[in-house]
């Protein structure tokens, strides 16, 4: 069976610029309307029952949307995180309840330091292997997502000029 997390539904208030993030280039794009998955990968894990899976989102809508849940037929569950350095310089990581996606944006999620963290894997998995994520949007509904694993300490390339989207216009 295969576990879900679901986010906090409250009011932003407005205000936007905790999940702004700078642009970044496209390998991959998974898209619902007005939402797009883009560059879904997964660093080799250390662990077999654990993996951290990095993306990039990015709302090309008027309205914000919000990401309510995810889940994978692949582990027992998933949830996003955030890493950071606390004032004492010890690594910390924190549940996301709130990820609100606003109008025309992007959120690369390593930039931001978010993932999300998958436990409880169901097999072992390797470089090539794909972990499935289903992310659901408040607005855009759900989409199905197929990150690729790669060798730890590799970056998938690709060409800073060039993406996989189609213009909305």
């Amino acid at each position: 069976m295969a576990g879900s997390w679901l986010f906090g539904c409250t009011d932003d208030g407005g205000g936007h610029d905790a999940n702004n993030a700078g642009t970044g280039s496209t390998l991959e794009a998974v898209d619902a309307p007005g939402v797009m998955v883009l560059d879904a990968r997964v660093d080799e894990p250390a662990s077999e029952d654990l993996a951290a899976v990095r993306l990039e989102l990015q709302n090309t809508t008027d309205h914000d949307d919000r990401l309510v849940a995810i889940s994978s037929p692949d582990a027992d569950s998933a949830a996003v995180h955030r890493s950071d350095i606390d004032p004492d310089g010890r690594a910390t990581m924190t549940p996301v309840t709130d990820l609100v996606l606003p109008a025309h944006s992007r959120l690369d999620f390593a930039a931001e330091g978010f993932h999300v963290m998958v436990e409880g894997l169901h097999r072992t998995v390797q470089p090539g292997d794909t972990i499935t994520l289903f992310l659901e949007f408040d607005q855009a509904g759900q989409l199905r997502v197929d990150a690729t694993v790669t060798e730890a300490g590799t970056a998938l390339t690709h060409d800073d000029d060039h993406d996989h989207r189609e213009d909305p216009n």
